[in-house]
């Protein structure tokens, strides 16, 4: 039998936080109308602070526009997060264009 060497795992290098400029030409890049649900999605991301599996894991119900945004993260643990300003304005529109059936307002179909 071969000796084989161990084979290391290893880590990625954390990310990095987007600049204004990145942050700006990601939403330039979805101003037109079907860019609505990307524009959702980055607000989401960056103004309510959520984990790309949170943002996939939300239906209709969990978004208020009066109360905010229901959230389950890490563990099943649920906490609410507020979207003001451009966030709320981009999913509002996202929510507008896609009608208010029942799912997830971030994946079409779902």
């Amino acid at each position: 039998m071969l000796r084989v060497g161990a084979v290391r795992g290893f880590r990625l290098a954390p990310g990095r936080a987007l600049n204004q400029g990145e942050v700006a030409a990601l939403l330039d890049a979805c101003a037109a109308a079907a860019g609505a649900r990307d524009a959702a999605i980055i607000a989401l991301l960056l103004g309510g602070g959520l984990r790309r599996s949170e943002a996939v894991a939300l239906t209709l119900a969990d978004y208020s526009p009066e109360t905010g945004l229901k959230v389950r993260g890490k563990g099943d643990k649920e906490r609410l997060t507020y979207i003001e300003g451009g966030a709320a304005l981009a999913l509002a529109d996202w929510i507008a264009a896609r009608g208010d059936w029942p799912g997830s307002p971030t994946l079409p179909g779902a």
